[in-house]
């Protein structure tokens, strides 16, 4: 049994990281670490100080003669010295209260900088796996304020252990036995906090998955997105109940851990509150015997509860350090996160010619974790000047070669090339600007309709509005914007005051006039047609086709009539390329690209004859 509990304690011990949450705090503010270490022991230093100078104070009042000629000055004289002392405590403690609050700050705001710094650093594969939510889900939960939160409880332990080895001295000048029984009687209180801190962290651990099922149900009841179709099909009460469902479930698991600890705390106290009781007694009897001075018991009695106090601070500290540990070694295993993209320490620079392709040369794909190869040996080439269509029926594995293409994977065999470079020499962040998307689930940003389209280029030093109006002429999108009273300074969506909702296809010529603006020497619309009515949709690929002199583009769509104007046309089928040629010839061959759009090849042949 106490070999268990040896190894139980080892492994806690091990789980802690102290070393590298005090490095990391340290690194982030050293010198405002170093102050608030510096005025906690000058804050302690003082706190014995004064209380030395008021146990001199009652001596002196107790054992002078009140008509002695020092009499008089001796008491002024210590007076002043324990007033000064504690005034000068007093204002430390206020000092070091602001310098801590600052630390702390600062601290905890350059953490959680750095938690959504790494969180956008790593790669699309992480976004795929469920276990990556949960670590991401307890380290925000953990937030920036953790490690600072140790390293405040290591001082908080620190200091309590120094006023309590300076109020042990005294103590034991009164009677020795006082220490011991007061350890003896709060050290249950500190193994009943440990042990429910375990207990605690254990169990949110565990319902960590279950916890994100519950958000989720719960963002599906609040959030504008799903708001149409809850109401529609009347699902609000459906999944209101599976969230209350959940929640539950959770409060009762942890309630039944609160009786417990509850139950378990207030028997410690009663052990506490009878240590109190045994040192009055002995105190009294030291009174009684007269080896207790008049100094020595005032001083007791402000020095007993204060010690209660320290030893209370102490084991709150340690439990602080424990319960804040078991967050902070989820920030860290997040951090502990690397992409798997490779990046070149020696990036090529981006070619200058005046020419550019992007081909794909027989790649092949399968997805982390998965066996299935999604794509299989696919070669497709992106001449610069020319639109490329990309067919196939869903689940062919058009979306996933999107995401080779703006490099949010790697291929697992073969390569993809600008004019003839493999993508991986060049720097991640620079390739990643020659290919603008338009993504088939593009995200609709709640800022100002300028915003949605400079977000384009981001990293442009200046964002001139004739540059914003001429990519948002080219999608579509001026003309209703035009028609809002701010023109481009509206606030899209109405997440937030004063803000403009739009309609499917607008929102989608916004996406579009984003890739425009960019410096991208490449665009893939994936089905950027798609929530567009006839007429947008012409001009649309008219627009497109005017930037081909300097750009190539790569269209994925289900409508015959976006694609019917490319100059090329690749067919997908079950992640092999089973077909490529122009419209006209792949019209005519009874394959896959005539099977797909039989109905609009029949109807414009029919249109053609009349």
């Amino acid at each position: 049994m106490v070999k268990a509990k040896f190894f139980y304690y080892s492994s806690i011990l091990s789980s802690l990281k102290l070393a590298r949450t005090i490095k990391l705090v340290w690194a982030l503010e050293p010198w405002k670490t170093v102050l608030v270490i510096a005025f906690m022991f000058i804050s302690t230093g003082l706190l014995f100080l004064s209380l030395y100078a008021l146990k001199d104070l009652i001596d002196v009042v107790s054992n002078q003669e009140v008509g002695s000629p020092e009499y008089g000055s001796l008491v002024i004289r210590q007076v002043l010295i324990a007033g000064g002392l504690a005034v000068l405590h007093t204002v430390v403690n206020s000092i070091s209260a602001y310098f801590s609050e600052l630390q702390s700050t600062l601290v905890s705001e350059k953490i959680d900088d750095m938690i959504h710094r790494h969180t956008v650093d790593l790669d699309m594969a992480y976004y795929e796996d469920p276990e990556y939510f949960n670590t991401l889900k307890l380290a925000k939960e953990a937030g920036g304020g953790r490690p600072n939160a140790v390293l405040m409880g290591l001082l908080s332990m620190l200091s309590a252990a120094l006023k309590m080895a300076a109020a042990s001295v005294i103590i034991i000048s009164i009677d020795w036995r006082l220490l011991p029984i007061l350890l003896l009687f709060v050290l249950p209180m500190f193994a009943a906090r440990i042990y429910y801190s375990e207990k605690y962290n254990a169990l949110r651990v565990k319902n960590t998955p279950v916890e994100r099922i519950s958000s989720y149900f719960g963002h599906l009841i609040t959030s504008e997105l799903s708001a149409r179709e809850i109401r529609s099909y009347n699902l609000g009460d459906y999944f209101k109940r599976k969230y209350f469902g959940i929640r539950t479930h959770l409060i009762g698991e942890r309630l039944k851990i609160s009786r417990q600890r509850s139950k378990a705390e207030s028997m410690v106290s009663a052990l506490a509150s009878l240590g109190f009781f045994s040192c009055i007694y002995f105190v009294t009897l030291g009174a009684i015997d007269g080896r207790v001075s008049t100094g020595d018991i005032a001083v007791f009695v402000v020095m007993f509860p204060m010690i209660f106090g320290y030893l209370q601070e102490l084991t709150s500290g340690i439990t602080a350090v424990y319960s804040n540990n078991m967050y902070v070694k989820y920030i860290f295993e997040l951090f502990d996160l690397r992409t798997g993209l490779y990046e070149n320490p020696n990036p090529v620079p981006i070619p200058g010619a005046s020419v550019h392709d992007l081909t794909l040369e027989n790649v092949s794909f399968r997805y982390p974790h998965a066996d299935k190869m999604v794509l299989k040996d696919v070669s497709i080439a992106i001449p610069q000047g020319k639109l490329v269509a990309l067919v196939g029926l869903n689940g062919s594995g058009k979306t996933t070669l999107i995401k080779l293409l703006a490099r949010l994977y790697d291929p697992s065999n073969g390569r993809i090339t600008l004019n003839g470079l493999d993508i991986r020499e060049f720097s991640l962040s620079d390739y990643r600007k020659q290919v603008g998307i338009v993504f088939q689930d593009f995200y609709k940003y709640n800022v100002t309709a300028a915003e949605n389209i400079f977000l384009g280029d981001i990293g442009r030093a200046q964002h001139a509005h004739d540059d914003v109006v001429h990519a948002s002429k080219l999608a579509g999108s001026h003309g209703y914007i035009m028609e809002f009273e701010n023109n481009y300074q509206t606030m899209m969506g109405r997440v937030f005051d004063g803000g403009h909702e739009i309609s499917v296809g607008q929102w989608q010529k916004l996406a579009t006039a984003r890739a425009f603006y960019s410096a991208a020497r490449f665009l893939v619309l994936d089905e950027a047609t798609s929530a567009l009515d006839a007429q947008s949709e012409h001009r649309l690929l008219d627009a497109l086709k005017s930037t081909l002199d300097t750009r190539g583009a790569l269209v994925i769509s289900h409508r015959y009539s976006t694609i019917k104007h490319a100059d090329y046309i690749y067919v997908l089928s079950e992640g092999s390329v089973v077909e490529a040629g122009t419209p006209d010839v792949l019209s005519r061959q009874n394959g896959y690209y005539a099977q797909i759009f039989d109905v609009d090849l029949r109807q414009e042949n029919t249109i053609a004859e009349q």
